[in-house]
């Protein structure tokens, strides 16, 4: 009905919708509020009626207030959420070191610290562009060792270093730093480091080039314009550098062909090569939304 750029979006009712008798409201106002501490006084004040909590502290202060809410759903379908790693320094220019974090976290106890349904692909079964090529590597403790050996071997025998980076207060993007800094405590040879920053900080972070897991999400109803973002050389969300040429094969062939089989090959090929090549750690968990 209306749009107000930085302020407000009002959508009207459709008269001619197909469900006979719905939507049952003849407006939604969408409001704009950067500051999501303002946003939660505006709920309270009585100037909004609902507020999707963007951090755990307000949701905490919701909770604490009473304030009634609906818990995230998640589904097989929306954003999976992971940690980007920078290909172009080290630890995680050496494929060895990307392959330990897939072996030295437990999925078990990640979903758990996340309080997020376990998953096991980067696209769950559920969901039709679901893949056996998307199957996370498995969790193992020895293999884990034996990697950071590697990788510390290679390098003169100096220890894995990398630092986690989160937002502060967030647990819908990352979240798992402390997480992943005790579970490789068990190991030789590695230290993880933790980083929180704000929301601003965040955003400036890729293009610095200092840093070494990134917060991020992957994904959507189509992998489309996630995946090409983010896996396609030079895309806009190609945090960590990735490029492979078959990797931009199979994503711009996944973009020009209507026929959906067709697509569906070439996105399970793209599933292989993010196996094969693990440039992100998927967080193994369902989606959010």
């Amino acid at each position: 009905q209306s749009y107000v750029r930085g302020s407000q979006i009002v959508y009207a009712r459709n008269p001619n919708y197909f469900i006979s008798g719905k939507p049952y409201l003849d407006t939604v106002t969408v409001k704009f509020i950067p500051d999501q501490n303002t946003a939660f006084q505006t709920l309270q004040t009585g100037g909004a009626d609902a507020f999707q909590a963007p951090s755990q502290t307000i949701d905490d202060q919701a909770k604490t207030a009473g304030i009634p809410f609906v818990p995230y759903y998640y589904n097989a379908v929306t954003f999976h959420a992971a940690y980007f790693m920078n290909l172009q320094k080290a630890p995680f220019n050496d494929l060895t070191a990307r392959q330990a974090m897939y072996a030295c976290l437990d999925p078990k106890k990640v979903a758990a610290a996340s309080g997020r349904p376990l998953s096991t692909a980067i696209f769950d079964k559920a969901s039709p562009w679901y893949s056996a090529n998307g199957t996370f590597p498995k969790f193992d403790p020895k293999k884990c060792q034996d990697l950071i050996n590697q990788w510390s071997s290679k390098n003169g025998g100096a220890t894995m270093e990398f630092t986690v980076t989160d937002i502060t207060g967030s647990s819908t993007l990352g979240g798992q730093s402390e997480t992943i800094q005790a579970a490789f405590s068990q190991y030789q040879k590695v230290k993880v480091n933790v980083q929180q920053v704000t929301l601003a900080q965040v955003a400036a972070l890729p293009a610095s080039g200092n840093w070494d897991l990134y917060p991020s999400a992957v994904g959507g109803v189509d992998p489309e314009i996630n995946c090409n973002a983010a896996y396609l050389t030079n895309g806009a969300r190609n945090f960590g550098k990735y490029s492979n040429p078959q990797m931009d094969e199979a994503l711009t062939d996944g973009t020009s062909t209507l026929n959906l089989a067709q697509r569906k090959k070439d996105y399970d090929q793209a599933q292989k090569l993010l196996i094969a090549d693990l440039p992100t750690w998927f967080m193994p968990t369902i989606g959010f939304s």
